[in-house]
């Protein structure tokens, strides 16, 4: 039986035709996805590049406080600390600067809530970048006990980043993510607060007169203690996603610490010549490069600062 050629090949034509049509569609669909892949991922980079460059403005004095970083869209930012740099994620694309950043959590709003503060021990030694949103609360001790430090330490936390009281804790909406500040050093002081749905950690502070005994620890669940280095780092703890975040941090402080105490040590042997008759002690200096040991380095330095300028002799630093 035979049947003309025409009629045998048609069909097989429209099933060709429409196999490569499919392969088609599927290759351009593809290409299109991966397209506007690569255009989100360069979207997310172009964003972390933008929060970099406006975080370099708000370490101008007059721009460190009330600062919003505009998203775009809700979208998960991150910063932790690795190798010394901040680590910046969003949407899985990073970002390293060697901008001091951190970050108590993912943050997945589409606005971002910056503060700005220098770190002095007791000059200047670098900027540190706090980044939070409008659904992170702040509940600081407010027990009548606390000291006049513990005080000035939670009046000088920013007020804009949602700083409460821990009395107003249990009235506080349940979305909300929760941070606890207590100047309580009981073992078990923390736990409580652990079990609070959404309360992501525990700082727990104390601050005396004397600042060799000011203790600092992150609990979560578990406690980490901390080197106090000044109050700055101690607001670094609270923004640190995890005790590891802060020890990063504290060793590259430590590092830039030392890089100007050496530019400080030859500005001293200048004056030194210059002014014969001022008694400049470069020991304070010395110790200050070791500021886990020497936990009063800061302090001695800064007198000793302080006593050159009543003897009307030209300060170490300004």
């Amino acid at each position: 039986y035979c049947m003309k050629r025409g009629v045998t090949t048609f069909p097989f034509l429209i099933i060709f035709v429409v196999i490569a049509g499919a392969i088609i569609l599927i290759f351009f669909f593809g290409f299109g996805t991966d397209i506007l892949n690569i255009s989100d991922k360069y979207n997310d980079l172009s964003t972390l590049k933008n929060i970099d460059q406006q975080l370099a403005a708000f370490a101008l004095p007059e721009n460190g406080f009330n600062n919003n970083i505009n998203l775009g869209r809700k979208a998960p930012f991150f910063s932790s600390c690795k190798n010394g740099n901040s680590l910046l994620s969003l949407n899985n694309q990073f970002l390293t600067t060697d901008k001091l950043i951190l970050a108590p959590t993912s943050l997945e709003e589409s606005s971002l809530k910056a503060w700005t503060l220098s770190w002095n021990f007791p000059f200047k030694v670098e900027n540190l970048y706090f980044i939070s949103n409008s659904n992170i609360e702040y509940f600081f001790d407010n027990n009548p006990s606390i000291t006049p430090e513990e005080k000035k330490f939670t009046e000088e936390f920013h007020l804009l980043l949602n700083k409460r009281k821990l009395s107003d804790l249990t009235s506080s909406p349940t979305s909300t993510k929760k941070i606890v500040i207590l100047f309580n050093l009981n073992p078990t002081s923390h736990q409580p607060y652990l079990n609070i749905p959404n309360v992501i950690k525990v700082v727990k502070i104390k601050l005396n007169q004397d600042p060799t005994q000011n203790k600092l620890f992150i609990c979560n669940p578990t406690c980490a203690e901390l080197n106090y280095l000044g109050n700055e780092m101690a607001y670094a703890a609270i923004f640190s996603n995890k005790h590891e975040d802060y020890q990063c941090l504290q060793e590259e402080v430590i590092k830039r610490l030392n890089r100007i105490i050496e530019i400080y040590n030859k500005k001293i042997s200048l004056l030194k010549t210059r002014f014969p008759e001022c008694n400049y002690d470069q020991a304070f200096l010395r110790n200050l490069k070791d500021p886990i040991t020497n936990k009063d380095a800061s302090n001695k330095l800064e007198e000793h600062n302080r006593q050159l300028t009543l003897d009307r002799c030209p300060p170490i630093y300004q």
